[in-house]
């Protein structure tokens, strides 16, 4: 959890979500070949939320510095597909942290920590998600926002799904989803991204990797589009954790888009 995505397509080209629920996609352009759409997102009160997609065969590594984005060491050995990815998740991350602080972020380097987490500014907290055509980040202040999590996935098929799913999430968690006319691949990849979301949210406060077992799904509100978690009870003793989070999900043109946005 946490690590490069087991659930991950390539070659899976969709268009960014306009809207997910109460965020709604605003002054969106078009910036050159590769980045050929981005936007903010208006929603929650106080987080500053930026979408793009891109077009990976426009690639080239010169556009790190056309987009004064650091190219860190942990893509040394990385190939052009992951260096796309993050130099376009970096730099919608630049972008949410100027409309949230209001003050040009071009010096700014939103570098990544040993477990290759993005490391915000002091008092910022937030995440970073991204396919292999499409990338969101959303930051808010510390003082508002306990953590924030998001994840983008493309759905899996039936049979990759049947290969995860036991990593994923149990019998019940399943059934739940199930109970709501979710076919089982599509809850199996609802519930990965909803826990890579919760993962995200309580990352900072944890520090170290987690297993999926550590939050189970309690209840579904399909009308809401809501997700309920428990944590374990000694995971939440260990690290001073609300013992239930709620993520959000919405479904749409062959994606899973969750959120995790925890308030103080």
């Amino acid at each position: 959890m946490g690590t490069e995505s087991i659930l991950k397509s390539t070659n899976y080209s969709q268009k960014l979500f306009l809207s997910y629920g109460n965020w709604k996609q605003v002054n969106v352009c078009r910036l050159d070949n590769f980045i050929t759409e981005i936007g903010h997102w208006s929603g929650d009160t106080g987080l500053s939320v930026v979408g793009a997609q891109f077009d990976y065969s426009e690639y080239n590594t010169g556009l790190f510095r056309k987009y004064n984005v650091v190219k860190g060491d942990n893509l040394k050995f990385a190939v052009n597909k992951r260096q796309a990815e993050y130099l376009v998740g970096r730099y919608c991350a630049l972008k949410a942290l100027e409309k949230l602080s209001k003050q040009d972020m071009a010096a700014y380097t939103v570098l990544s920590g040993k477990h290759r987490e993005p490391l915000w500014p002091e008092n910022i907290v937030g995440s970073i998600s991204h396919t292999s055509d499409c990338a969101l980040c959303a930051v808010g202040n510390a003082n508002v926002f306990y953590g924030i999590g998001i994840d983008l996935e493309v759905i899996l098929t039936p049979l990759q799904a049947q290969d995860v799913a036991l990593q994923v999430h149990n019998t019940h968690e399943l059934q739940q989803l199930k109970a709501v006319g979710i076919s089982d691949h599509v809850a199996t990849t609802i519930l990965f991204s909803a826990k890579e979301s919760l993962f995200k949210g309580i990352f900072s406060q944890v520090g170290e990797y987690f297993g999926f077992e550590k939050a189970c799904l309690i209840n579904i509100n399909s009308k809401l589009a809501r997700l309920d978690f428990k944590l374990d009870s000694a995971f939440i003793l260990a690290h001073d954790l609300p013992s239930a989070i709620s993520c959000h999900y919405q479904i749409e043109n062959g994606m899973v888009l969750t959120r995790c946005v925890l308030y103080r």
